[in-house]
């Protein structure tokens, strides 16, 4: 029988698990000079979106947490503790566009009233 073998997930769906971006993540990769930062395990040819690499899940998670700081880490356990979900900052689902940022032909995504109509 063959060893049981971890389903790989892309760079893209590790970075949504962890809930950051994909650019906080690449940003925390590139800034880690050390040998024990996680490598891809493969790579599938290049798509409209540029290369797609496959990460086993528990090497990234374990790195991930390993840089977050304890305080961190702490104050994100409490915050979930009392029902609270945790985003990075312009997660999917967030309002958090500026006015004139937002891609809504109303300019400003805010409720105060002073949307455009």
């Amino acid at each position: 029988m063959g060893t049981n073998r971890e389903p790989l997930k892309t760079f893209n769906e590790m970075a949504a698990e962890l809930g950051v971006t994909q650019n906080q993540l690449v940003g925390m990769l590139a800034a880690d000079k050390s040998e024990n930062k996680p490598k891809s395990v493969f790579k599938r040819a290049r798509t409209a979106d540029g290369q797609v690499r496959y990460y086993r899940p528990s090497e990234l998670r374990a790195w991930f947490h390993s840089r977050v700081p304890e305080p961190v880490k702490k104050a994100i356990a409490l915050l979930e503790a009392h029902g609270y979900t945790v985003m990075p900052s312009n997660a999917k689902g967030q309002r958090g566009a500026a006015c004139g940022a937002s891609a809504a032909p109303t300019g400003c995504a805010s409720n105060d009233g002073s949307e455009k109509t």
